[in-house]
């Protein structure tokens, strides 16, 4: 429908799904740096979601957290 803030939905998927696993921060950056693979699609598929959400929308209107965590708990995500 609309691209408009997909790119800053991504942004913000990520971050969040990152904050979330606890991997945000100096002390995180080693688990960061060795992120296991399975973890990185979680992350990923995230951020995915919340871009894919704000173009199924008009205007930038990116899914709030709860919106996405429904989503992720019936995707398997």
């Amino acid at each position: 429908m609309d691209t408009v803030g997909a790119g800053d939905a991504f942004t913000s998927g990520l971050l969040d799904a990152l904050a979330a696993a606890g991997l945000l921060g100096v002390q995180a950056r080693p688990r960061l740096r060795s992120l296991s693979g399975p973890l990185l699609r979680s992350v990923v598929e995230a951020a995915v979601h919340s871009a894919s959400s704000t173009c199924r929308r008009a205007g930038a209107r990116p899914p709030d957290r709860e919106e996405l965590r429904r989503h992720l708990e019936a995707t398997g995500g």
